[in-house]
């Protein structure tokens, strides 16, 4: 019995044993298929573009406690503990962005992912088209395929900067490693990545950043396309405080944090704006030449523009500049002066375009075609030039070879070369009666400028009818001495009634009709008689400049002004000064008139 027991005993132990290791095996298989199903669907979400498939070195870190805040959200290059970040915002259609990217660069070549880490953020202008898309496609390619791949997309996007279309998106995400090209077309259509694009335009204006491209080492700010020689020498001062911070015992993943807190608490006040400390004040000679002209030819204002056809600033000054002829009509005329900036290769294309409107049909040709191209930016490729060609009524074949051939080079190079005599060196650029005003400027700017120029030559025509005056004085002045006859006073022989009753009054209204008369419809009062001088330095041709000649410059003038003069009223060169009348014995001397009949010489 006892037996019995003991056996029955061991069989349910035993069995109770076999039982254990079933339930260990079947539990680390569960384990492994359960593994096994999540890594599977890991893989699905990252190849349909839901999870990031290239994780950030060091995982996912935030540096959000900085006045400029990053993180693993933000495509970067270089190392998560680097003593110096670089945030860039910055915009894929801005040609200055362009530019700035190969002094970037040369700071990844001298510097290395250890030492400088550069972080994107997405700033694109409003009036760049074409900026958003380009940046809502690169955050598509970060989130499927991460940093490498952004940046590869990205120096595909700079080195074909006119090129930014849906297709090229495409085309370019793909080089850049994007397998499912189906989620990538998907998320530009539903603009599935444009929220990281608006955040980064919301910091963007937190920060202070009114302009592409804006650099901010450790804080500090570098505004522009700035060369390689400022960039090293923020970077070096940047290494040298941060790896102070370090030995002093901060961490180094925390290093930016605290280098932008301190950089951004002891930053100094913002520089007065570039247009308050503009000089506007010196007057450059501008020669008008035979550029085109809009506007009337004898206006008291000249705005000579340089401009260029691709310049999106230039586009956006373009209403200012309708207002402004609408508001003064007959007193502002528009010269055109072509500037085709060297990063914009469509510039010259269209300005060649307006060239042979010009000689096709003439000077309103020219503006037509300078309103079409304005209209139709950034589209001036060749087919876009063509149409417009076409619309505008001009020889399509005669315009295409005159683009193919560069047919106005010379006239468009002339105007170049003026602007970098003038310094103008970016668009556009105004010179307001030769006053310097730069930039895509606010009515209100042209406004204060114009009226101060109307009134300075309204003042001196007012001057110059003065002038004319006296000196037609001087002229009946200086008359040779007639015999007593009615209307003649006795006693001072050539003088007139009026001037012994009246002083000059009577003579100088006279004279103010006689002026009046010979300036013909062109002025009706002597106060709007232009002068004819060449313009001096510092003077636009033909506007109305008063600076005071110098030196014999102004002698030389002065000796044209009395020759003029002099012939006009029928004496032999002589010099007669403003300061006195000459006497009767001088006038006599200098005319010797030949007796009249009835007159003893």
């Amino acid at each position: 019995m006892a037996k019995e027991t003991k056996a029955a005993s061991a069989q349910e132990s035993g069995g109770g044993s076999i039982n254990t290791g079933v339930a260990v095996i079947g539990f680390v298989l569960c384990f492994l298929a359960g593994a096994g199903i999540m890594w599977g669907y890991d893989q699905s979400r990252i190849r349909s573009g839901d999870m990031i498939a290239a994780e950030p070195a060091g995982g996912s870190w935030s540096d959000e406690d900085s006045p400029i805040p990053v993180s693993s959200k933000d495509p970067t290059w270089g190392s998560r503990t680097a003593p110096v970040t670089i945030v860039l915002f910055s915009d894929f259609q801005c040609p200055f962005c362009s530019r700035v990217e190969s002094t970037l660069e040369q700071v990844r070549t001298t510097y290395g992912p250890e030492k400088v880490r550069i972080v994107w953020k997405n700033e694109p202008l409003p009036f760049h088209p074409n900026a958003k898309p380009a940046a809502e496609a690169a955050q598509g390619v970060f989130a499927l395929k991460g940093a490498d791949a952004f940046w590869k997309f990205h120096a595909l996007a700079f080195k074909n900067q006119n090129a930014l279309t849906k297709e090229n998106f495409e085309k370019w995400a793909k080089e850049a490693g994007v397998t499912d090209m189906a989620k990538f077309k998907a998320g530009l259509e539903s603009h599935t990545w444009a929220k990281k694009v608006d955040d980064d335009h919301e910091l963007a204006k937190k920060v202070g950043v009114n302009g592409t491209p804006a650099s901010y080492v450790n804080g500090v700010a570098l505004s522009g396309a700035q060369p390689f020689d400022k960039f090293k020498s923020v970077i070096d001062a940047e290494l040298q405080k941060a790896q102070a911070k370090i030995a002093a015992g901060t961490a180094k993943d925390k290093v930016y944090v605290a280098m932008t807190q301190e950089n951004r608490k002891n930053a100094p006040p913002p520089a007065e704006e570039e247009e308050e400390r503009e000089d506007t004040k010196s007057v450059f000679k501008v020669p008008v030449g035979d550029s085109p002209v809009l506007g009337n030819k004898n206006a008291l204002v000249t705005i000579a523009v340089f401009s260029d056809f691709q310049c999106p600033y230039c586009k956006r000054v373009e209403p200012t500049l309708k207002q402004v002829r609408d508001t003064y009509g007959d007193k502002v005329r528009i010269v055109w002066k072509h500037e085709p900036l060297p990063f914009h290769p469509r510039a010259n294309p269209a300005a060649q375009l307006a060239e042979e409107a010009r000689a096709q049909k003439g000077e309103d040709a020219f503006w037509k075609a300078h309103d079409k191209l304005f209209e139709i930016q950034p589209k001036l490729d060749d087919a876009d030039l063509e149409a417009a060609a076409k619309d505008l009524g001009l020889n399509v074949d005669k315009v295409k070879d005159a683009i193919k051939s560069k047919k106005y080079e010379k006239r468009i190079a002339a105007d170049m070369d003026l602007a970098d005599d003038l310094q103008a060196s970016g668009t556009p650029h105004f010179f307001i009666n030769g006053r310097r005003l730069v930039g895509a400027q606010p009515f209100e700017k042209f406004q204060k400028m114009i009226d101060e120029e109307v009134k300075k030559a309204r003042r001196g025509h007012r001057e110059r009818g003065g002038e004319a005056l006296r000196r037609q004085g001087e002229d009946r002045l200086a008359q040779p001495p007639a015999p007593h006859a009615p209307g003649r006073a006795p006693g001072r022989p050539g003088l007139p009634r009026g001037l012994q009753a009246e002083g000059l009054q009577g003579l100088l209204g006279d004279a103010r009709q006689a002026l009046c008369q010979s300036a013909g419809s062109q002025a009706r009062d002597p106060g709007q008689v232009r002068q004819g001088a060449e313009p001096r330095h510092g003077q636009v041709e033909d506007g109305p400049r008063h600076r005071r000649p110098q030196g014999r410059r102004r002698r030389r003038r002065q000796g044209r002004q009395r020759r003029r003069h002099h012939r006009h009223a029928g004496l032999r060169h002589q010099r007669l000064l403003p300061e006195r009348r000459p006497a009767a014995a001088e006038v006599q001397e200098a005319h010797r008139p030949r007796p009249r009949r009835g007159q003893v010489s």
